[in-house]
């Protein structure tokens, strides 16, 4: 038995909140997340035909098969799936694209571009991977280390103190 209520001009079930939840982490749209922003506690992927804004912290792998508009900052893989979009900036240890791109990527060990990939942003990375026929528009900063986002936001902050 459910019980209704009424919420911001929607009738809700009680319990169909709590089990769409479950049914979504069984699914593996979502880990146990933040309405704000998403903490990644496991393995993560926004299928097809979800849609998320925000912020995404945490230490596990997230694919996008659907679409990402946001920041993510993860010490794990991120992979953008063939269909999926991502307007983000990215900073995670290997970022792998099939899909559609657009924004900075900032990796510790790699950043690749599959032949479905369209990446519109600056990379920096140690190591560098673009397939024949991927798509790229932006900059390239490789070395044998990758600045913090605090450095980095650093050194923004010099380049504007010049100007």
């Amino acid at each position: 038995m459910s019980f209704f209520r009424r919420e911001d001009g929607y009738i809700t079930s009680e319990r169909s909140r709590e089990q769409q939840h479950k049914d979504e982490v069984a699914r593996g749209v979502t880990s146990n997340a933040e309405v704000r922003g998403v903490v990644v506690s496991g393995k993560t992927v926004i299928a097809k035909g979800t849609s998320i804004e925000g912020v995404i912290t945490g230490s596990s792998d997230l694919i996008i098969e659907g679409n990402l508009e946001g920041e993510v900052k993860i010490d794990a893989s991120f992979r953008v799936e063939e269909g999926g979009k991502a307007k983000a900036t990215v900073f995670a240890k290997i970022i792998v694209i099939a899909g559609d791109v657009q924004g900075n990527m900032t990796a510790t060990d790699k950043v690749e571009v599959l032949a479905s990939g369209r990446l519109e942003g600056d990379v920096v990375a140690p190591r560098v991977a673009l397939a024949e026929g991927a798509f790229f528009k932006g900059r390239v900063e490789m070395s044998g280390v990758v600045p913090s986002s605090k450095s980095k936001k650093k050194e923004e902050e010099r380049v504007k103190e010049k100007i």
